[in-house]
């Protein structure tokens, strides 16, 4: 009797083993991945794969390799697990909508599949606490890393080069894009209160920002009655940031009315503009931007009306050195002068519009 209960034990147990041992047998969820711990892979060999089948968290260590997740028909891929994350090497991708939560690419060099193609948005933040750290986004006509759909993201030394705009900022809440360098773009940091609310609490810190078409750092804040007491722009923040042979201002502020000057100041809105340096901009300006080292301006009832100041007292400028630049250091008349701003060898005689310079 003794036996036969150590046989049937003896038996389970196998039965155990060998279920253990097909379960760790899966397969890894693309080609090229081996399983180096749970739901922790490397890849050791390029690899062609649909980012959409890693589950939630997910981590990816592409070893120096090319993981390249072209999406099918066009649509691009679509990441929809949670706490997934991407490290150490390339990707390539037509589109990415990054819907899960907390996704983080760290040390990636980032581009389309065929260069210069991705016109759109490429890496679309679709649900919050996306960031991105020590990466390279490069050669993307349209958005490389749009914040529209999701707060609470950030941008953490990396660098963007040859993009149409690096990083926009359109609606949601809670952003931090910091010591970072944006080389050739056409914009750096895009800044807008997309449907007259949102961009809310915003930090753009200790960011070199060189050689864009248009401005380094560019900031439209739309007022309207539908949003009379909506937050849009508030809590915003452009700190100790560098910004050096932009072809349009190093930092260039719109606030846009829709019908009249009483709309410029609704809601709740606060620009802080301190301690950034600025040097040999706007030379090659696009149209509608600056010249200058900061630019300021209202517009009321759409681009093609004349400059105003309406509103413009919710941007603060202190502390900043602005010089060498195509016409002035400063035209931000309508400003809040925050005071230890200072020009030196700009184009224009009076170099100081909106504030007073030593």
């Amino acid at each position: 009797m003794r036996t036969r209960s150590l046989l049937a034990v003896g038996a389970a147990l196998g039965m155990v083993v060998t279920l253990a041992t097909s379960a760790a047998a899966a397969p890894p969820p693309c080609p090229g991945f081996v399983q180096k711990g749970p739901n922790h892979y490397r890849l050791v060999a390029d690899s062609t794969c649909d980012l959409g089948v890693l589950p939630s968290g997910t981590t990816v260590d592409l070893a120096g390799r090319t993981l390249t997740s072209p999406g099918s028909g066009g649509s691009g891929t679509v990441v929809g697990g949670s706490d997934v994350t991407l490290a150490r090497g390339h990707l390539r991708a037509n589109s990415i909508y990054w819907a899960g939560e907390r996704g983080r690419l760290d040390r990636v060099d980032v581009t389309s599949v065929v260069a210069g193609a991705a016109t759109g948005a490429f890496l679309t933040a679709g649900a919050p606490g996306m960031v991105v750290t020590r990466s390279h986004f490069h050669d993307l006509p349209g958005t490389a890393v749009d914040f529209y759909h999701a707060g609470q993201g950030r941008v953490s030394d990396s660098r963007f080069t040859r993009n149409g705009i690096a990083v926009a900022i359109q609606k949601r809440d809670g952003f931090v894009v910091e010591r970072s360098t944006f080389v050739g773009n056409q914009t750096g940091v895009f800044l807008r209160n997309e449907d007259g609310a949102g961009a809310n609490d915003v930090a753009v810190a200790d960011n070199v920002f060189k050689a864009s078409s248009g401005a380094g750092i560019r900031v439209v804040l739309r007022k309207s009655y539908f949003q009379s007491a909506a937050r849009g722009l508030d809590d915003v923040q452009l700190l100790r940031n560098r910004l050096i042979d932009n072809g349009g201002p190093g930092i260039d502020v719109t606030v846009e009315c829709s019908t009249e000057e009483a709309e410029c100041t609704l809601g709740q809105s606060s620009i802080t503009v301190t301690g950034n340096a600025l040097r040999r901009n706007g030379f090659a300006p696009s149209a509608g931007l600056g010249d200058d080292g900061i630019s300021a301006r209202t517009l009321v009832g759409g681009p093609g009306a004349a400059p105003g100041t309406a509103g413009l007292s919710v941007v603060t400028v202190t502390g900043n050195r602005s010089d060498r630049n195509a016409e002035r250091g400063y035209d931000v008349a309508g400003v809040t002068d925050g005071g230890g701003n200072t020009a030196r060898r700009n184009a224009d005689p009076q170099p100081c519009l909106g504030v007073v310079c030593p």
